[in-house]
């Protein structure tokens, strides 16, 4: 069980930049202190030594959708997306447009980019505007 556990938490640290929430809630059921947490922790394994606590009743991280549910909302959405698309098709002239794409940069330019990852709290339309979101971080 401990292989297991201790598997889960090097998991757990490696989904972390990519879900934001789940690997707290797994942390959590698990029982796994802070301090084992770190990236830094991922490269020993057997870090648990059988004095770990699993909460007694878990609940589902990623619980199953209801097929059902899920294939009608999707279905109401890509509805109303259509029907968005014609009413913006109807508005627009029916122009040629060509975006001018940016020149490619080198590797070393890439290089000295800097990348960053943000959990995204709210997104809303500019207004008098078709493309331009407001995000909020």
């Amino acid at each position: 069980m401990n292989y297991l556990a201790e598997s889960l938490r090097i998991a757990t640290i490696l989904i972390a930049p990519a879900l934001t929430k789940a690997p707290a809630e797994i942390a959590k059921q698990l029982g796994i202190r802070e301090d084992l947490l770190v990236f830094e922790s991922a490269k020993t394994f057997g870090v648990f030594d059988g004095t770990v606590k699993v909460v007694e009743k878990p609940t589902p991280i990623f619980p199953r959708f209801d097929k059902e549910v899920e294939v009608s909302t999707l279905k109401n959405k890509c509805h109303l997306r259509h029907l968005k698309n014609l009413e913006t098709e109807s508005k627009e002239e029916n122009e040629d447009t060509y975006v001018e794409l940016a020149e490619e940069i080198t590797i070393d330019k890439f290089f000295e980019t800097s990348l960053r990852v943000a959990e995204v709290l709210e997104c809303e339309k500019v207004k008098k505007s078709s493309k331009l979101l407001k995000i909020q971080t």
